[in-house]
């Protein structure tokens, strides 16, 4: 089963890293794909994200506050959604509600970045495979995987300083001096 994983933007490009490597040790034989890790040097993105969309029917959405409505985002979940028996795209809410995405993702039911949305998420696409696992070894894999997962997703929620946000030492000085 293969997984499309859409980002735009910090953070969710590392959180769909990190849902790229995790995912296939939680959810034996799944195939995740991301934009940035699977089209190699050399190759029209755009022939490959194509060709990605149209082999799959699962896709993650890494939601934020600031991309909700990033035209990418907008392009992948349609293409995805074209086959709505069967396709299932899943807003991931870093740092929002599912209550919060505005826009036509809207119209999907989400799941929040943690514990307990990560879980149900694991169980859904468990569910969409052919042949699903036991509840009882999901929750296995997952109790034993998440704390990986967590530790990712705390990293890129830690706020990114630009060096032109930095401040100096020499400038604290002057501001407390005044």
């Amino acid at each position: 089963m293969r997984v499309f994983i859409s980002w735009s933007g910090e953070p969710s490009r590392t959180v769909a890293l990190a849902l790229r490597e995790w995912l296939p040790m939680v959810v034996q034989h799944l195939e995740p794909w991301m934009s940035e890790e699977d089209i190699v040097s050399g190759a029209r993105w755009n022939d490959a994200i194509a060709k990605a969309l149209g082999e799959t029917d699962f896709a993650i959405v890494c939601v934020t506050p600031e991309n909700q409505a990033a035209s990418w985002l907008m392009f992948e979940a349609g293409a995805i959604a074209k086959s709505v028996e069967v396709a299932h795209v899943v807003p991931l809410c870093i740092g929002l509600a599912p209550s919060q995405v505005t826009g036509p993702l809207k119209a999907f039911q989400g799941r929040s970045l943690n514990e307990a949305g990560m879980r149900r998420l694991v169980y859904d696409i468990t569910m969409a495979r052919q042949n699903p696992m036991p509840r009882a070894q999901v929750d296995e894999l997952f109790d034993a995987m998440w704390p990986s997962l967590d530790a990712a997703i705390h990293t890129a929620r830690k706020p990114l300083i630009s060096p032109e946000q930095a401040r100096s030492a020499d400038d604290m000085l002057s501001e407390l001096v005044t």
